[in-house]
């Protein structure tokens, strides 16, 4: 029996291994970006989880493995420059002295406090803060007009608030969406806030849609939690003559939070590689069939003995 688990174990372990370590690198494609799941990833795009990025090179597209490839993580740049834009899983950094590539980062972006720290572990430096990704923060960290409306950063589309960008929602027995396009940067009052638009997804003439400001104030991170609070503001652009209704702002997630809700932060630096929802699936059936097996071998052997 202990021989037998020892082998299941064992073919578990292998099938996650190949699942974690198989792709095709640097394999060129013709169309209008490189060919990478269902949608696709465009020039100078990473994949989701920052394992695969794209690049456009010599007039072919390049798909990078971005953990084997050189320039992979540098979207196709020959060296990696600190504090701009790469492409890693999380728990990993642009390092320029392996190619660049992806390498492991043994520490924590959130304990560096000074920049050159900072940088040196391939982390991002925001104005003082020190972060694993740009995507920790607000809009709220630009402090005048011209980083808010250029937003370097892509606070706009990745930053705090934006999981509301690109969803629909009922409210009211209307459906009402928010175009991921409208989230942005907006400078207003001297302070930069997430905008983004609230709009009817079907209408009969009339047409009701307001824009949402909102800012955000973010506690330090402690033991990989930090507080946050942010101010909402609507501003109606078409209808809504006695104002936008309570409800609908609530399901817009444009209301003011004062009293402040923790969200993770930080990023452990020890993950394990390889073991995915895809190679958690397999296992999960290895194992119901070992035991399904297992379990007609004993009842046949019970048979006979009857």
């Amino acid at each position: 029996m202990k021989k037998r688990l020892m082998i299941l174990l064992l073919g578990i372990f292998m099938i996650n291994i190949v699942i974690g370590t198989s792709s095709n690198t640097q394999s060129n494609f013709t169309i209008s970006g490189c060919n990478f799941e269902e949608t696709g990833l465009t020039n100078g795009s990473c994949s989701p989880g920052g394992y695969f990025s794209c690049s456009h090179e010599n007039g072919n597209y390049v798909l990078y493995d971005t953990l084997k490839d050189n320039r992979g993580c540098s979207l196709g740049a020959t060296t990696y420059t600190p504090n701009s834009k790469f492409c890693c899983p999380d728990g990993y950094f642009c390092n320029n002295t392996a190619g660049p590539l992806c390498n492991l980062r043994l520490e924590n972006c959130f304990d560096q406090d000074n920049e050159d720290d900072c940088l040196a572990i391939g982390c991002y430096w925001l104005f003082g803060v020190c972060t694993e990704v740009p995507s920790e923060y607000s809009c709220s960290i630009y402090e005048n007009s011209d980083d808010c409306n250029e937003d370097v950063w892509e606070l706009g589309q990745i930053g705090i608030g934006t999981e509301i960008c690109g969803t629909n929602f009922t409210a009211d027995n209307t459906k009402y969406i928010v175009p991921r396009k409208s989230c942005r940067c907006k400078w207003d009052n001297s302070t930069c806030e997430l905008a983004f638009d609230i709009l009817e997804e079907i209408h009969n003439g009339t047409t009701n849609s307001f824009e949402c400001l909102k800012s955000f104030d973010i506690g330090d991170c402690i033991n990989g939690t930090q507080l946050i609070w942010w101010n909402a503001t609507p501003q109606i652009t078409e209808g809504y003559s006695l104002g936008v209704p309570i409800s609908i702002l609530e399901a817009a997630k444009c209301i003011d939070n004062t009293e402040g809700g923790e969200r993770a932060c930080g990023i452990p630096t020890l993950k394990l590689f390889g073991f995915g929802l895809l190679s958690f699936l397999m296992s999960l059936g290895i194992i119901s069939l070992f035991y399904l097996l297992d379990e007609l071998k004993i009842q046949k052997k019970i048979k006979k003995h009857l």
